[in-house]
């Protein structure tokens, strides 16, 4: 994910007005007129930062017009505009502490994000990337309890299911977006005529995520689930029927995508420019697996 390292030094030069170059104190002036003239000549300062950017193929470029006041977001603009970054990726800055800078920190000020002259920053640039899972509509047996000697038992009594389709964003600014199908059992308990049938919903959910070598480790801060209309209406158990949107729903209900192996998954590399936007359209949250347009009120309580 990482296309390439850069190195960042922050200099300092200090300007002021002309009136407070000298000082017009008379030998005779008191303690506290001196603490008020200099406190008043300290306010006047303006620190500038000179950022000087150099890529791991030895080329260096400068930056400069940068304050204790710039926020976050100016200085990323300005890294990406000295660097011709293009289009879907973006730089994190990690400060010596090791805290990440990102877009999601853009009105962050320099001061308090903690970066002040001569601090030594590293910079990442990752591509936003998009993948789908490779095995969908793969049946998974699961242990039926009935092995021996600690051994694993998949017989033809063993549960099993299917693994359903499912689409993730890894963006360039640490925000990870996924898009799947999960197939719910809707049971008619109906005595003698009991059966069941089955409704495909769709989920989308969005968050923050690390790697951890080729695993994105995700945390999901909002979940919904589209659940369509049950036209069979005989006898259904469970809270089916009309079509409803659930959610936010707990963090339990998205546990299985806590931690992804992306070897599971095929990155495409086509892809669509609506998809690099950091505030993705409603209409886009199924990531081009299923269309989000029949939802209702998806726009309204998704950006609640």
């Amino acid at each position: 994910m990482e296309l390439q390292s850069l190195s960042l030094r922050l200099f300092s030069t200090i300007s002021r007005s002309a009136h407070n170059c000298t000082s017009n104190r008379s030998a005779a002036m008191p303690p506290q007129a001196e603490c008020s003239a200099t406190t008043a000549w300290y306010h006047d300062i303006e620190e500038e930062f000179h950022v000087s950017v150099s890529t791991l193929g030895g080329a260096t470029v400068d930056i400069d017009g940068l304050s204790a006041t710039t926020c976050v977001g100016k200085l990323l603009d300005d890294i990406e505009s000295a660097l011709c970054i293009p289009c879907g990726c973006s730089p994190i800055i990690v400060t010596s502490e090791g805290k990440l800078l990102s877009r999601s920190h853009a009105f962050i000020s320099l001061a308090d994000a903690g970066i002040a002259a001569g601090s030594t920053l590293s910079v990442t640039v990752r591509a936003t990337k998009w993948y789908k899972f490779k095995h969908a509509g793969r049946r998974i047996l699961i242990d039926c309890g009935r092995g021996r000697n600690g051994q694993p038992c998949y017989c033809d009594r063993s549960p099993s299911y299917t693994q359903e389709a499912c689409h993730l964003l890894l963006g360039s600014d640490d925000v990870c977006r996924l898009a799947f199908f999960k197939t719910h059992t809707v049971d008619h308990a109906g005595g003698p005529d009991h059966y069941t049938t089955s409704l495909r919903c769709k989920n989308i959910l969005v968050g923050t995520y690390v790697l951890d070598g080729d695993v994105a480790v995700c945390t999901w801060t909002k979940h919904f689930e589209y659940i369509p209309k049950c036209l069979d209406t005989f006898c259904v158990q469970g809270g089916y029927g009309p079509q409803q949107l659930v959610g936010p729903k707990a963090a339990n209900a998205s546990a299985l995508y806590q931690r992804i192996d992306l070897s599971e998954y095929d990155m495409c590399h086509a892809i669509d420019p609506i998809l690099f936007e950091s505030d993705l359209p409603t209409s886009a949250l199924g990531l081009g697996l299923f269309e989000t347009d029949e939802i209702p009120s998806l726009e309204s309580r998704w950006k609640s």
